[in-house]
């Protein structure tokens, strides 16, 4: 991997594990490829839980991430309320309205990730990384540019096992 930005190398990564499948199994994946960068991402393992809602746990948090939102977010799940199952489809994103309702609220106010994880329906239905960038005013009053993807991985039958989420940005 040549490039050094975040989103291009994972998911020139991802791609490279997927070959002609599906999805990348997770089973292959192997975070020293990329161990200069980990810092910057965060892993959802993706669980169905009771009454088939989706289950998201955060495996990893990359230290970049926790000193960001100022806590350790490793442990922490986040439960849809909706019977909605990884790779069925949505028609209103109620996945994502759900998680972005409790992760930035609560976690992630006026962090990078906001604008990816509303979209974590394509990525969970379609089956392909979802890559995002942009700028905002932060509280101190400076712009934070900020590139941001997610990447699902899973099993041979495509189902979504685990998400991982990586995101560069700085203030200026």
């Amino acid at each position: 991997m040549t490039d050094k930005r975040l989103t291009l190398r994972l998911t020139e990564y991802w791609n490279s594990l997927r070959g002609d499948a599906l999805l990348p199994e997770w089973e292959r994946f192997d975070n020293s490829e990329f161990a200069d960068i980990w810092q910057q991402c965060c892993d959802w393992r993706v669980d169905t839980g009771e009454g088939n809602t989706v289950v998201f746990t955060y495996d990893h948090v990359g230290e970049s991430v926790k000193e960001k939102v100022s806590k350790d977010l490793t442990g922490k799940k986040f439960t849809t309320s909706s019977r909605i199952l990884p790779g069925a489809p949505v028609t209103k994103n109620i996945v994502g309205a759900i998680l972005a309702e409790q992760l930035f609220t609560n976690d992630f106010k006026g962090f990078p990730a906001a604008s990816i994880v509303k979209r974590i329906d394509r990525v969970l239905n379609n089956l392909v990384p979802v890559m995002d960038e942009g700028r905002f005013e932060n509280d101190a009053h400076k712009t934070v540019r900020y590139r941001s993807c997610m990447l699902p991985f899973g099993d041979a039958s495509g189902k979504v096992q685990r998400l991982v989420l990586g995101l560069s940005w700085k203030a200026f």
